[in-house]
């Protein structure tokens, strides 16, 4: 598995609706990507393999996969934003102190509406410098 060079590791955000299987996401995160973390508050979805076997169709595609339940949005049903419970986030900081290189992951095509966006931006107030950015977008 990869590993980064810098002292941190790269965070990276992505929406898996557009994916079907493991294939899929290795052609979309390719070496760029050490660890998987799921952030959405349940692991159920409608694409089956990112349902109960996300962990499954994470490790296939060669990543190591976390789901940390606490950076789901709490207000999913309401239409807010909040994180369950941020300090998970310091598993993530932890990952990226070490060089480890992460995606969080959730169902979300679009990262400007997606509370992802909220664990990134705690990583980067954590992480001055750290490198950040979404797979996938130009």
């Amino acid at each position: 598995m990869p590993h980064s060079t810098m002292a941190n590791g790269t965070l990276r955000g992505f929406g898996y609706a557009g994916l079907r299987d493991s294939a899929d996401l290795r052609n979309l995160l390719g070496d760029e990507v050490d660890v998987v973390v799921d952030v959405r508050i349940n692991r159920f979805s409608r694409i089956l393999a990112f349902s109960t076997g996300t962990e499954a169709t994470v490790e296939a595609a060669g990543y190591r996969y976390r789901w940390l339940r606490g950076l789901g949005n709490a207000e999913y049903k309401t239409g807010g934003m909040r994180l369950a419970d941020p300090a998970e986030a310091e598993m993530v900081l932890a990952e990226l102190r070490t060089g480890r290189s992460v995606a969080v992951m959730c169902v979300c095509s679009d990262p400007t509406t997606c509370h992802r966006r909220l664990v990134i931006d705690l990583a980067r107030k954590a992480i001055p410098g750290l490198e950040v950015g979404e797979v996938g977008q130009g």
